[in-house]
């Protein structure tokens, strides 16, 4: 809690930097950590994006990245970092933060 997490993730190739939901692309809320259940169901924190964290795309990993700021209040909690493409598609992961 309170470091960048690099976060990848793969769309199956290139689709270019156009490619998120630019209202809500990267957010994350707290889950319970055994279930992975959303603690507050809906209520999501946006992530701010920074010059250091802006979405990149590599070639040859074929995986996007972005650093994902988190906040150290979040110490001992989990989180689930939801990224929105442009089609309203959502990817999720749960993460545990010390």
């Amino acid at each position: 809690a309170g470091d960048a997490v690099p976060m990848r993730f793969s769309l199956g190739g290139n689709r270019g930097l156009d490619v998120l939901d630019n209202t809500h692309s990267f957010a994350s809320q707290q889950v319970d950590c055994s279930t992975g259940q959303a603690l507050q169901f809906g209520i999501t924190t946006p992530t701010e994006q920074k010059a250091r964290t802006q979405l990149r795309y590599n070639r040859g990993q074929d995986a996007y990245f972005y650093l994902w700021d988190t906040d150290e209040e979040w110490a001992g909690t989990c989180r689930q970092f939801v990224v929105t493409v442009e089609d309203g598609t959502q990817h999720r992961v749960n993460v545990q933060l010390t």
